[in-house]
């Protein structure tokens, strides 16, 4: 499918060294969990971005594979991307791994943030128990974030939001939502 829509031009916000980004990532999963040449592929389609971000000055000519497969930030600028499209299923794959990079690195500056991202990835894909995990992770790191805090009590009692929605004056919810609808 991903080869069809390349072949076609991918859609926004997508470019086509993206979209190969992404298959050799399935390609990589399907190496994992089944027999075949699914490792080679991957490879091969992750060289192919490495050198079309060279060709592009995005990455520096003396970048190596390993280093540049390693870097937290290679994959979490593509899980951003993912995010922002509304691709959550998609996003929360490559923050995870992202954070396994930051991890790995010993850096803790971002590691909230990107728990924080994937936390809320996996509530939009449905996937609550396992956002709930990761905002535990995100608070655990960075205990004193208003928003994380404020996201973890919405998502413990969801009659929160509600009741504090619910009791918005008739009058300023409905000048709210003109304000907010397209005008003629």
């Amino acid at each position: 499918y991903l080869e069809k829509v390349l072949s076609l031009g991918p859609p926004p916000p997508y470019t086509a060294v993206d979209l190969m980004f992404v298959m050799g990532r399935i390609y990589q999963e399907w190496s994992e969990e089944e027999d075949g040449n699914y490792e080679q592929t991957s490879h091969k389609a992750f060289m192919r971005v490495m050198m079309a971000l060279k060709t592009e000055e995005v990455l520096p000519s003396l970048t190596g594979f390993d280093d540049w497969m390693g870097d937290a930030i290679t994959w979490c600028s593509l899980a951003e991307k993912c995010s922002a499209a509304g691709h959550y299923a998609l996003a929360s794959d490559f923050f995870s791994e992202s954070i396994k990079r930051y991890e790995d690195e010993d850096h803790h500056a971002p590691l909230a943030q990107l728990w924080f991202e994937l936390a809320k990835c996996r509530a939009r894909a449905g996937k609550m128990e396992q956002a709930k995990k990761a905002l535990e992770r995100a608070l655990q790191i960075s205990p004193e974030d208003e928003r994380m805090v404020g996201v973890w009590t919405e998502w413990e009692d969801p009659n929160h939001v509600f009741e504090t929605q619910r009791k918005l004056p008739i009058k300023k919810f409905v000048a709210k939502l003109a304000e907010l609808l397209p005008q003629k």
